[in-house]
């Protein structure tokens, strides 16, 4: 990763980094997914929308629980 940025890095999952030409790649577990900035932020919004889902619908089952 000559000349890269690393975006981001956790060991259980992955790599997000940056290269030279400008391109944005996300490693997961031998998956590579290659992006502009502008598809990254949106790929990026949906993921966290996604985990917002997941939380609020956690919560709900916790709280119908009690």
């Amino acid at each position: 990763m000559d000349q890269s940025k690393v975006l981001g890095k956790n060991q259980a999952v992955g790599n997000v980094f940056k290269c030279q030409g400008g391109i944005i790649h996300v490693n997961v577990h031998g998956v590579s997914l290659h992006f502009d900035d502008l598809s990254f932020l949106n790929f990026a919004r949906m993921v966290q929308d996604a985990s917002s889902k997941l939380m609020d619908d956690g919560l709900k089952n916790l709280l119908k629980d009690e």
